[in-house]
């Protein structure tokens, strides 16, 4: 629980700092894929309140008004990590190759 609070920390501060910004468009011009729709994201450290599942996909009911935090995630291999804590057994629709880090 600790390490998600600490990841949501991590990516307000990238979203709302220029070297931030910078860091997230270097991971973000690596990043593949897209979203599952799992909704894994949307529990880290806390259940998103925005959040209903129909049909087995996670549907965001603010998605054009989110926040910095949901629209950037995940920004690296460590907001995989997190999430995958979440639900270990689905995997996440974006990847990281490990050949492209920054």
């Amino acid at each position: 629980m600790f390490r998600q609070i600490r990841g949501k920390i991590r990516r307000f501060v990238l979203a709302h700092t220029r070297s931030g910004r910078a860091y997230i468009a270097q991971w973000e011009k690596k990043r593949r894929g897209e979203c599952a729709r799992c909704g894994a994201c949307c529990r880290l450290a806390h259940r998103c309140v925005f959040l209903r599942m129909e049909n087995g996909l996670a549907v965001c009911t603010i998605h054009a008004h989110r926040p910095a935090n949901c629209r950037i995630f995940p920004v690296d291999l460590r907001d995989i990590g997190d999430r995958d804590a979440i639900l270990p057994d689905r995997p996440c629709g974006y990847s990281f190759p490990a050949d492209k880090k920054p």
